[in-house]
């Protein structure tokens, strides 16, 4: 058995032992498709009331939107020009949508890339507290995508590396980012000139 065959083993046994719970399925769902949506509260929450980290809050959705719709974008169609489109595993049981999500195009989670770079850049920031928040949200919505069948373990782990990558290079670029994210809030009148 190769990894992949091994991936999608594992994955379906998983999708198909939670889809027995109809209550747990149900939770399921919610927290695998609503927890992404905590991410924009919470940079709107920064720059509403936390003005000292506008600044952050642009590299952490500079940062996500690399990982989300960059490069994850971008491995997706190398990896379906190579091997062809793997449907999401709720495809395998006959479902056309599942809770909005179409069975096409599962790798890389792209929900996966998202919050781990969130996650991740919150810790490099200093901002503790919420990266930890958002890296069990991370660990818990990624789960819970495969439960649900949105994904395959091996979907969730290609978004991780994604992320990591993503916030290796937005680290490599945080000094000229800050100084340009700086320049455009200011010139916004959103950050005064000592900030």
């Amino acid at each position: 058995m190769g990894l992949r065959e091994l991936d999608e083993a594992l994955s379906l046994a998983f999708f198909r032992a939670t889809a027995a719970d109809g209550t747990g399925q149900l939770a399921a769902y919610l927290i695998g498709a609503l927890t992404v949506y905590a991410v924009p509260l919470y940079l709107l929450y920064l720059l509403v009331f936390r003005p000292t980290l506008r600044v952050v809050a642009g590299k952490l959705l500079l940062g996500s939107l690399l990982a989300w719709q960059v490069l994850s974008n971008l491995v997706g169609v190398i990896a379906y020009g190579l091997y062809g489109f793997r449907e999401r595993p709720f495809a395998t049981d006959g479902y056309q949508e599942l809770f909005f999500e179409q069975p096409a195009k599962s790798f890389p989670s792209d929900h996966a890339a998202f919050l781990l770079s969130i996650s991740l850049m919150l810790l490099f920031y200093g901002e503790r507290r919420a990266g930890w928040w958002f890296l069990t949200a991370t660990i818990v919505s990624s789960l819970a995508r495969v439960a649900v069948g949105f994904h395959y373990l091996g979907d969730i782990i290609a978004g991780w590396l994604l992320a990591l990558l993503a916030v290796g290079l937005m680290r490599a670029l945080d000094r000229p980012l800050t100084r340009l994210l700086g320049r455009v809030f200011r010139s916004l009148k959103l950050i005064g000139n000592g900030q």
